[in-house]
């Protein structure tokens, strides 16, 4: 097996270590590891070089969220040198209320269920099993986050139609990762560089800006299943799946329409009741 191209994208420097925690539970593996970062931090380049004296360490513009910063690496290397790729990035909890497919992630629990997969040397081990045993496996990730239809916004959808259907594919089948944290077919992700995207076609990261980046999360998903294979989770066995209309998250949602409290990109907290802003502070 060729090596494994793992991507990690640092914009909150203080999860660092928690970051790592994740990649050395697959240390057995032979893999490349490439952190981006939008400032140069002498005492985060310290840690990562203790971790891994050969890590790449790239600086990158603050655009795009995670996406630019990925396709920035991918386009450092040669894809056809590895078998596989795992994307993932620094992420804050998320606000009180917060679901997807109907499950509830809030606070923790999203940047959790993304990582599941390299959560443990085991957890990984089945993903690697996977791989080698379902040629059709694609991409992996939890499926309380795969999402098949675009429950937030068209526009971002219909955009991803037009880029999977520009690179000469149907994109009849539609699925992605809500979040970008993933492992994918090294192969599989050609056609994103076939697409040619430079910097400066990403908007500065400004929180709940709808963007280019926003489409490619899409994209990156849709590409997959348009080349005919899966985008499914390996560790969580179908009995011990949950639906996705459960009455506690049903309540859940209810209860966040209700009342909702989330950090602003101006660093203000803002609480809304039945989704109207009745107080906001700047912390």
């Amino acid at each position: 097996m060729k090596p494994i191209l793992i991507h990690l994208h640092l914009y909150y420097k203080d999860m660092l270590t928690e970051m790592l925690s994740y990649i050395g539970n697959i240390s057995k593996y032979d893999y490349d590891l490439y952190v981006t970062v939008v400032e140069y931090d002498k005492d985060i380049e310290k840690q990562i070089k203790a971790f891994n004296d050969k890590a790449h360490i790239i600086q990158v513009a603050n655009r795009g969220f995670d996406v630019w910063p990925f396709v920035k690496v991918l386009q450092c290397v040669n894809l056809d040198d590895y078998s596989y790729v795992i994307k993932i990035h620094t992420k804050r909890d998320m606000f009180i209320g917060a679901s997807v497919n109907c499950h509830d992630v809030s606070g923790s629990a999203h940047r959790k269920l993304l990582l599941d997969f390299m959560s443990s040397e085991s957890k990984f081990n089945k993903c690697m099993k996977s791989f080698k045993k379902k040629a059709n496996l694609g991409m992996v990730s939890n499926y309380r986050l795969i999402v098949s239809e675009e429950p937030w916004n068209q526009e971002c959808y219909d955009n991803s139609v037009k880029f999977v259907e520009q690179l000469g594919y149907s994109s009849a089948k539609f699925a992605y990762i809500a979040g970008t944290m993933f492992m994918v077919r090294a192969k599989l992700l050609h056609p994103l560089l076939s697409l040619n995207l430079k910097e400066e076609y990403f908007a500065p990261s400004e929180r709940d800006i709808k963007s280019l980046a926003h489409d490619m999360e899409r994209f990156l998903g849709h590409i997959i299943v348009a080349q005919g294979y899966n985008i499914d989770d390996c560790i969580t066995p179908p009995s011990k799946r949950k639906g996705p209309y459960t009455p506690p998250n049903l309540i859940f949602r209810i209860l966040h329409f209700i009342y909702s409290k989330k950090i602003t990109k101006n660093n203000k907290m803002l609480i809304k009741f039945c989704k109207i802003p009745i107080y906001s502070k700047k912390l």
